[in-house]
Formats: structure tokens, C-alpha cells, sequence
């Protein structure tokens, strides 16, 4: 076995947990922006949104009781139906072309954090939708179906807390039946299992590190960050498959 997958598993979950649990979103990116490398593009967003349901299902949990039910349940549905149809198509489609739309989509939410955040509303119907439309797909093909709908989430609860605990479910009953999908359509296999295990201790330690920073650190540099990164490896994820 790579040790070095090993070490990338252990420091890029951590970094997933941490990051998850300070902004409520961003796990799955963190770790796919360094899953590709080390595993086949159709088995790294397999593993990384397995790796998810540890730190998505334990804040879920820690926080059940502010989860905003008429505000999350629709939305999670079709976020899902969507995730779960773009998933059967997955072992149709060419790895090349696969890899130039996640450097096209990593660019995308990139450039949606700098120069639409903040500034462009999801709130009602037409926002939900273009939100899960848009996060659904990305969920299926790349296991990253945050961005858009933190904002969208952020735009319609006030309470950080609430807005942490519906995000949450969110993103653990998606990735949930994604990752029985991913089962079923033989992308996730038992090799992942051992990456799978390895990666929940550190995804749990990086929520622990991140719950004692929460409301402490400055979340928009850490976003600012990482969204530079994400840039920089949409980039070179084109580059690569092109």
C-alpha cells in the first residue's frame, strides 16, 4: 500500500472536517481537491462523499433539534433525485470529459464566491431551484454539492446554528443515498473500505478542532482561501484531462 495515499487520506479529511465545521460546507471540496490524484476520477468523489457522512451525520446529530424542517426538506429531495440520476449516467460517461467539467465546475464555484457571492439572492423558488439543479448534479458526478447550497441556506436562515444543523441533514441524507447509488452502480468497491474507515478518525479530528475554533476564527479568509485553491486546481484539472 502507498503511504502516501495514506497521509493524503489522513491530512485532507482532517482538513475536510475542519473546514465543514466551521463554514457548515466545503468537506468534500477539500478532500477532491487532492482525491483525483490518488484514486480514479469515477472512485474519488465515491470515497470522499463516504468519508462525509462522518463529519456531516456527527454535526446532524450534535444539532438535530435546529434543524429548520419546512426549509430543508424539499430542497434535500430534489437535490437528491438529481444526485442519484446523474449517478447512474456516471459509468457511461469518458473519465477525459469528466475531468475537464470538474476543472470547468471547480472554476465555476470558484468565481461564484468572488464575484456573486454576497451579492446575488437564492432566496425563493427560482433560487432554490437553480440551487439544487446546479448542487444535485455536482453532488452525482463529483461528490461536491455545497457551495450553492450554503448560500442558498445562508440567504433563508438567520441563525448560524440552525442554519449548521439543516445544511447538515441536507448533506448527509444526499450523500447517504448517494453513496448506496455509488454501491449499486459498482463505483464504490471494497478497496475504498479500508480509505473509508481510515478516513473518519480524521474527519471526526478535524471536527473536534474545528467546534473549538467555532465562532472564533475568521470563516471568509478561510473561504477566501480555499477558494483560491479550488481555482488553481480547476485549472490544472483541465490541463491534466484535456
Amino acid at each position: 500500500m502507498n503511504l502516501l495515499t495514506w497521509i493524503i487520506v489522513a491530512v485532507f479529511a482532517f482538513a475536510g472536517g475542519f473546514v465543514q465545521t466551521v463554514s457548515g460546507f466545503g468537506g468534500a471540496i477539500v478532500m477532491m481537491l487532492a482525491f483525483p490524484y490518488f484514486f480514479p476520477l469515477k472512485q474519488a468523489p465515491a470515497l470522499a462523499s463516504a468519508i462525509g457522512l462522518g463529519v456531516s451525520g456527527s454535526l446532524m446529530v450534535t444539532f438535530f433539534k435546529k434543524i429548520d424542517w419546512k426549509k430543508c426538506l424539499v430542497p434535500t429531495i430534489i437535490y437528491t433525485a438529481l444526485s442519484q440520476i446523474t449517478i447512474f449516467l456516471i459509468p457511461y460517461m469518458n473519465v477525459n470529459l469528466m475531468g475537464v467539467i470538474y476543472g470547468v465546475f471547480l472554476i465555476f464555484i470558484a468565481l461564484w464566491y468572488f464575484f456573486a457571492a454576497g451579492k446575488v439572492s437564492l432566496k425563493g423558488t427560482f433560487g432554490m431551484l437553480f440551487s439544487t439543479f446546479i448542487s444535485g448534479i455536482a453532488c452525482g458526478l463529483f461528490g461536491i454539492g455545497g457551495p450553492l447550497m450554503a448560500v442558498y441556506y445562508s440567504d433563508i436562515i438567520v441563525d448560524k446554528t440552525t442554519y449548521l444543523a439543516t445544511i447538515q441533514f441536507n448533506f448527509f441524507f444526499g450523500n447517504l443515498i448517494s453513496f448506496i447509488s455509488r454501491i449499486i452502480n459498482g463505483i464504490y468497491t471494497v478497496d475504498l473500505v479500508k480509505y473509508t474507515l481510515f478516513g473518519f478518525v480524521f474527519i471526526w479530528l478535524g471536527r473536534q478542532a474545528g467546534l473549538k475554533v467555532l465562532g472564533k476564527i475568521d470563516r471568509e479568509a478561510l473561504k477566501k482561501f480555499i477558494y483560491v485553491i479550488v481555482a488553481a486546481s480547476g485549472v490544472f484539472s483541465i490541463i491534466k484531462y484535456i
